[in-house]
């Protein structure tokens, strides 16, 4: 027994499998959580559009218009609602992905 852990092992080598197994679950669960993240990523991205034009309830035109100019894209995200948590907007028929 240790301070770090309440657990009885009948040896130092069956201690060293248990934290390496469990160490090893951990990362898997670390991989399988990473895919998720890049897959959201890729949803969003897909459910997105680009536009040049300064949005018109903007509160830093000037500064929208100088980033455009120098050759930058506003990405705007829809909604979607298959993201946890989000709600149709009544504007999102207004954009198009195509």
């Amino acid at each position: 027994m240790t301070s770090k852990s309440r657990a009885k092992f009948c040896s130092a080598e069956c201690r060293a499998v248990h934290f390496g197994n469990k160490a090893a679950e951990k990362r898997e669960e670390l991989e399988i959580e990473a895919k998720k993240q890049v897959e959201v990523k890729e949803k969003w991205n897909n459910a997105s559009v680009t536009s040049t034009i300064v949005p018109a309830d903007s509160m830093f035109p000037e500064e929208i218009l100088a980033f455009i100019n120098r050759g930058g894209q506003i990405t705007q995200y829809l909604n979607p609602v298959w993201v946890e948590g989000s709600k149709p907007s009544e504007y999102e028929d207004e954009f198009s992905i195509d």
